[in-house]
C-alpha cells in the first residue's frame, strides 16, 4: 500500500550533528513497514536533517518535529525565511520531490537557554494522495500540513488548511476530513506520555488504530475548524486525515493541555492551587457527607439552605457571565467597565465560588491566585477578605430563601426535584447524547434537557417519602464526589460545567464534548453511585419517622 507510508528512522542515523534519513531500501512494496522514530536533543546549535534516496514512487513527503513544551523551528534554510519555516511545539513541512531524491532541512531551538528533546519523523506519499495543507490561504507556509491550536478556559479550537490534489484545483473542494483525538494519562504532564501519544497519531494506520473518531459539528459552517470542550490539565492529541478517493494523508498531530503547562505545571492544570481552595474542597466533602447521612434530620432547614445555596450560586454565576458579555460588547469606556465589574459582581463571584466551587469556579480562580506574587501577610488578608465576603453573601441568601420558604413551603420540594433532574439530565448529555448532531441546535438541546428534568422530577415526586429521603442523598453525594474529583485529578465535575458552558459560552453548541473516560473518571462515577445508594438506604432505614416525617407526611402543603 503506497499511501500512508512511513519510512521513519529505523533508517535514521546521527552523524556529526546531522540526522540522516536514507530511504534507499524503501520500495513500493515495503514503504509502510518502518515505524521507528528518532529523538534528538536540540541546544544552541542547529541540527541538520538530510533526507536522501527518496524513491521515485513518492511524489511528496511530510517532515515533522515535536518538542515537549519548548518551541522549535523547522526550516528549509539554515536562516529561517518567511513562508519557508514553521515554529511551535508540533511543526511540519511538505516537500514535493519533483523528481529529486535528496533534501536538507534545519531544526533550531527557539529558546537558546534550554535543551529541547525532539521527535522527528518523515512520511512518504504517492501521487494519488492529497497534500495536507496544500490549499493554504491563511497559514504562513505555502503548504501547511500542521494544525493550529487556540484555546481558552472553555474551548479548544483546532484549525487546518484544505488539502490539495495533483491535477485538481483548490476551488473544487473535493476532499473529506476525518478527525481523531486521544487523551494522554490524567494528572500527568510528562515528556514520556507526551511523545507516546504523538507516536500513535503520526501515520494514517496508527491514527485509525489508536484514535477515537470524532464527528465535526462545524461541517456546515467550516469543516477546516473543529471545536472541542476544554478539559484543562489532561493532554489531548489531535489528528486529521485528508481523504480523496483512494488516497489518504495525515496532518501533523498537535497536542495541548488547555492550560499553561509550561509555566505552572500541575498546580495550574490539575489540582487546587492555593490553601484557600483546598480548604473549600475539604469543607465541601464534609458538607456533602453531612447531607448524605444526616440531611433527613433537618429536612426543612439544613437541606433547604443547602439547596438555596446551589440555586443562588447558579443564578449569580449566570447573571455575572451575561453582564460580563454585555459589558464587553457595549461598554467602550474601560474605566467604567472596570468600575462596574470590580466590586459588585466579584462579590457575587466569591459567593458562587463557595457554593458551586466543586462544579466550576475553582478552574477560573485558582489560576489567578497562583499567578499573583504576594507576600504571606497580604495573602492571609486576601483569604480573610474572601471568607468575609462569602459569609456575608451566605447570610443574605439564607435570609432570602428562608423568607420564601416561610411563605411557600412547597417551593423547597419543587426546587430539590428540579435540581436532581438537572444533574441527571447533565449526566446523560455529558456521557451519552451530548455529541449527537441533533443537539447542535440550542432549541433541540434545551427542549430535551428540560424534558428529562421534568420526567425525573415527576417520577421522583410520585413517591413523597422517596422524594424526601433521596433528594439530600443525590445532592450530597454529588457534592462530595465533585470535591474529591479535584484532588483525584479526574473530570466528573464537567458534567455540570459543560451544561453551564452551553448556556453562557458562544458557539459551545458546536463544540465536541467527548469527555475523558479513564480509570479515575470511572472510579469517581462508581463511587458516586455507591455513595448515593448507601446514603439512600441509610436514610430510608434509619431516618424513617425522623424530624416528624412519616408515610403520611404530605409533600406539598
Amino acid at each position: 500500500m503506497l499511501h500512508i507510508v512511513l519510512c521513519v528512522l529505523s533508517l535514521f542515523s546521527v552523524i556529526n550533528g546531522q540526522v540522516v534519513f536514507d530511504a534507499a531500501n524503501c520500495s513500493e512494496a515495503n514503504l509502510s513497514n518502518f515505524t521507528n522514530y528518532q529523538y534528538v536533543n536540540v541546544t544552541n546549535a542547529e541540527v541538520v536533517i538530510i533526507v536522501k534516496n527518496i524513491p521515485s514512487a513518492s511524489t511528496f513527503f511530510v517532515i515533522q518535529a515535536h518538542s515537549f513544551l519548548n518551541d522549535i523551528i523547522l526550516s528549509n534554510n539554515s536562516v529561517p525565511e518567511l513562508h519557508f519555516y514553521n515554529e511551535g511545539t508540533n511543526v511540519g513541512l511538505v516537500q514535493v520531490t519533483l523528481g529529486k531524491s535528496n533534501f536538507t532541512f534545519y531544526l533550531l531551538n527557539a529558546n537558546k537557554n534550554t535543551t529541547a528533546n525532539v521527535l522527528i519523523a518523515v512520511t512518504l506519499y504517492a501521487e494519488k494522495d492529497p497534500i495536507p495543507g496544500g490549499c493554504n490561504l491563511v497559514f504562513d507556509v505555502e503548504n501547511a500540513p500542521y494544525q493550529l491550536i487556540n484555546y481558552n478556559k472553555n474551548m479548544v479550537e483546532v484549525s487546518v488548511q484544505a488539502p490539495s490534489v495533483f491535477g485538481r484545483t483548490c476551488e473544487e473542494n473535493i476532499f473529506s476530513l476525518e478527525i481523531y483525538r486521544i487523551y494522554l494519562p490524567e494528572k500527568e504532564i510528562s515528556s514520556e506520555s507526551y511523545f507516546n501519544g504523538i507516536e500513535k497519531m503520526i501515520t494514517v494506520e496508527s491514527i485509525r488504530k489508536h484514535g477515537w473518531r470524532m464527528h465535526n459539528k462545524t461541517n456546515g459552517h467550516n469543516k477546516l475548524r473543529v471545536l472541542y470542550s476544554a478539559y484543562p490539565g489532561i493532554g489531548s492529541v489531535y489528528a486529521m486525515i485528508a481523504v480523496y478517493k483512494t488516497g489518504e494523508a495525515a496532518y501533523v498531530p498537535a497536542v495541548t493541555y488547555a492550560c499553561d503547562a509550561k509555566n505552572r505545571m500541575m498546580d495550574d492544570c490539575v489540582q487546587p492551587a492555593t490553601p484557600f481552595w483546598k480548604m473549600i474542597c475539604g469543607i465541601s466533602i464534609a458538607w456533602g457527607l453531612l447531607m448524605c447521612l444526616f440531611g433527613f434530620m433537618f429536612p426543612f432547614l439544613v437541606s433547604y439552605i443547602f439547596t438555596g445555596f446551589i440555586i443562588g450560586a447558579l443564578i449569580m454565576y449566570i447573571r455575572k457571565k451575561v453582564i460580563d458579555e454585555l459589558l464587553k460588547k457595549t461598554v467602550k469606556n474601560v474605566i467604567l467597565n472596570k468600575f462596574l465589574d470590580l466590586r459588585l459582581f466579584h462579590y457575587y463571584y466569591y459567593y458562587s465560588c463557595f457554593t458551586l466551587h466543586i462544579i466550576i469556579f475553582l478552574n477560573r480562580s485558582r489560576a489567578s491566585e497562583a499567578s499573583k506574587p504576594t507576600t504571606e501577610p497580604v495573602y492571609c488578608i486576601k483569604i480573610i477578605d474572601k471568607v468575609y465576603v462569602t459569609a456575608t453573601s451566605m447570610l443574605s441568601h439564607v435570609i432570602i430563601w428562608m423568607a420564601v420558604w416561610y411563605k411557600c413551603r412547597s417551593l423547597r420540594s419543587v426546587i430539590e426535584l428540579l435540581l436532581n433532574g438537572m444533574l441527571i439530565a447533565s449526566f446523560f448529555f455529558q456521557v451519552f447524547i451530548g455529541d449527537f448532531f441533533i443537539f447542535e441546535s440550542n432549541l433541540n438541546y434545551w427542549v430535551v434537557f428540560w424534558a428529562i428534568v421534568v420526567v425525573v422530577a415527576i417520577l421522583q415526586g410520585l413517591c413523597c417519602l422517596l422524594q424526601v429521603k433521596t433528594t439530600n442523598s443525590v445532592l450530597g453525594a454529588f457534592t462530595t464526589i465533585l470535591a474529591i474529583d479535584y484532588f483525584a485529578g479526574s473530570y466528573v465535575r464537567y458534567i455540570v460545567i459543560n451544561t453551564i458552558r452551553r448556556l453562557t459560552v458562544d458557539d459551545f453548541n458546536l463544540a465536541i464534548i467527548s469527555p475523558p473516560a479513564q480509570f479515575r473518571d470511572i472510579l469517581m462515577y462508581f463511587s458516586c453511585l455507591v455513595l448515593l445508594v448507601c446514603s439512600a438506604i441509610f436514610n430510608m432505614c434509619v431516618g424513617m419517622g425522623s424530624a416528624g416525617l412519616s408515610d403520611t407526611t404530605p409533600l406539598l402543603d
